[in-house]
C-alpha cells in the first residue's frame, strides 16, 4: 500500500516529533476530510513522514478487521442516466466490486484506451448526478500522454484528477518525481476513503508504470526481470483497492498488457490475478472482427478468493464474500459464443431498443438467455 522503504525508515523511532505530529494531522483529516486547513497542513509534512503515517494507520485498522470484502456492485450502467454496450457487458460478465481490485488484461490493438475511457465516461455521468462514486483519480501512464490529456482538459474537476506520467522519460530524477506524483495521488485517495468517499483509482496503462517503479528500483534481478525492490512495491499496490467498515471504499482499476512472449507481461498477469477481484480480458481478435468493445466474455470473471494485506505483508487468512452474483454467468458462453452476444447487444443498444434498455442491471443475464433461447 505505501513504499515499504520509506515506512520502514521512519518508524523505526516511534517518539519522532515530527512523526507523531504526522499522525495527529492525518486522525483530524480523516475525521473531516473536507477540511482545507487540515490539507494544508497534511501537505506541508514532508512526503516520506506522510507516508508512514498512512501505513501505519492502515496496519492498525487492518489488524482490527475493519477492512471487509465489498458488499455491494459498482455499477458502470444506471438506467436514465448511462447506459452503454461496455457498461451492459461488464455489469452482466464481470461485476465490479465497489471497493475491489479490478484487473483489465488487453492484448496489443484491442482497444484498451478506448474502452477505459468510455468507463470513465460512464463514471462520471454518474457521478455527476450524484451516484457511483465520489472522487475519480486517472493515472495515464504511456509514452504517448498526449493521446489522453484532451480527455482529461474535457473532464477534469475538483472530483476528478488526471496524473500524467510520460514512460519516455528515463533520467532517473525525473522518474523519482514521476513516483512521487503517483504516491501523492494515491496516499489523497487513501485518506479520502478512510473519511467516508468512495473512490476510484485507475492506472492506465499500469504495465508501464511498473516498469517505471522497476527502473528506480535497487537489488538482484528476480521473477519477470524485476528487481526484488520493485517486486514489493508492486504487490502493495496491486493490493490497494479496500472496502472498509464504516468508512468508505477504494476500487482500484488497473490496465494491464496481455503480451505472451513478453516475460514480464506474463509475470505482472500472474501478480494481478493473485490480488484482484475481477478480470476484464480484451481480444486482439474481436477487435480484428470490428466487435467492439473486443471483450473476452468467456475468459471475464469475478474471482472468488482474496487475501487480505497491508504493507506487503501477505496474511493468510480470506476475507469472507458475498455471493451477490449470479455464479454461473457464463456457463452458456460456449454455445452461442461472446461476438453473437456482443453483437447483439451492440445492436439492440444501437436501435435504442426500449426492451434492451429497460432490462435492470440484477436481469441482465436472465434477458440475454432468453434472446438466445
Amino acid at each position: 500500500m505505501i513504499d515499504k522503504e520509506i515506512v520502514n525508515n521512519n518508524l523505526d523511532d516511534e517518539n519522532d516529533s515530527t512523526f507523531n505530529h504526522c499522525r495527529v494531522v492525518l486522525n483530524d483529516l480523516v475525521t473531516n476530510v473536507n477540511d482545507v486547513s487540515q490539507w494544508s497542513k497534511w501537505n506541508s509534512i514532508p512526503i516520506n513522514y506522510r507516508l508512514a503515517a498512512l501505513g501505519s494507520f492502515f496496519n492498525k485498522i487492518d489488524d482490527e478487521r475493519k477492512l471487509v470484502y465489498p458488499s455491494s456492485q459498482l455499477f458502470v450502467n444506471r438506467k436514465e442516466i448511462v447506459e452503454t454496450v461496455e457498461g451492459f457487458l461488464v455489469d452482466a460478465f464481470c461485476p465490479i466490486p465497489k471497493g475491489g481490485r479490478v484487473n483489465i488484461f488487453a492484448q496489443p490493438q484491442s482497444g484498451k484506451t478506448t474502452f477505459v475511457e468510455n468507463l470513465l465516461k460512464s463514471f462520471i455521468q454518474q457521478m455527476e448526478n450524484g451516484f457511483g462514486v465520489d472522487e475519480i483519480y486517472y493515472i495515464i501512464c504511456d509514452n504517448r500522454p498526449e493521446d489522453t490529456i484532451g480527455f482529461g482538459q474535457k473532464y477534469g474537476s475538483d472530483k476528478i484528477h488526471f496524473v500524467y506520467c510520460n514512460i519516455v522519460m528515463f533520467d532517473p530524477l525525473i522518474c523519482e518525481s514521476l513516483m512521487e506524483k503517483f504516491y501523492l495521488a494515491l496516499s489523497e485517495a487513501q485518506i479520502k476513503a478512510l473519511g467516508g468517499k468512495d473512490i476510484l483509482f485507475i492506472i492506465d496503462s499500469a504495465s508501464y508504470f511498473f516498469d517505471l517503479v522497476n527502473r528506480i528500483s535497487k537489488g538482484r534481478i528476480s521473477n519477470g526481470n524485476f528487481r526484488l525492490d520493485a517486486l514489493l512495491k508492486i504487490e502493495e499496490i496491486l493490493g490497494d483497492g479496500c472496502n472498509i467498515e464504516g468508512a468508505g471504499s477504494l476500487t482500484t482499476l488497473f490496465t494491464i498488457v496481455d503480451s505472451p512472449l513478453n516475460d514480464s507481461s506474463k509475470f505482472l498477469m500472474q501478480e494481478a490475478r493473485h490480488w484482484g477481484d475481477c478480470e476484464i480480458y480484451l481480444s486482439h481478435y474481436l477487435f480484428s472482427q470490428n466487435v467492439f468493445p473486443a471483450i473476452n466474455l468467456g475468459l471475464s470473471k469475478k474471482n472468488k478468493e482474496r487475501v487480505s494485506r497491508t504493507n506487503g505483508r501477505v496474511k493468510s487468512r480470506l476475507l469472507n464474500r458475498s455471493e451477490m452474483y449470479d455464479a454461473n454467468a457464463t456457463q452458456w458462453l460456449d454455445k452461442y459464443g461472446p461476438i453473437d452476444v456482443i453483437e447483439m447487444v451492440r445492436k439492440k443498444m444501437d436501435n435504442k431498443d426500449t426492451e434492451i434498455l429497460s432490462v435492470s442491471n440484477s436481469k441482465i443475464l436472465d434477458f440475454i438467455k432468453k434472446i438466445f433461447n
